[in-house]
């Protein structure tokens, strides 16, 4: 999974998150748009059940 990550440059926004009171509003749009495809990402690559259970 990591390295999937790593390939779409991905991996630091999962592995340290982002701050989610950022004053820069590009910046804080852009942190949310790639935390939103690194989850989708996630979520192809496990199966629902695994999901669910760990992201609920």
């Amino acid at each position: 999974m990591g390295t999937l990550l790593m390939s779409q440059d991905l991996w630091d926004t999962t592995n340290t998150g982002y701050n989610s009171v950022d004053q820069d509003r590009q910046r804080l749009q852009e942190n949310k748009k790639r935390d939103g495809i690194a989850l989708a990402s996630i979520q192809q690559a496990v199966h629902d059940n695994v999901f669910f259970k760990r992201f609920r």
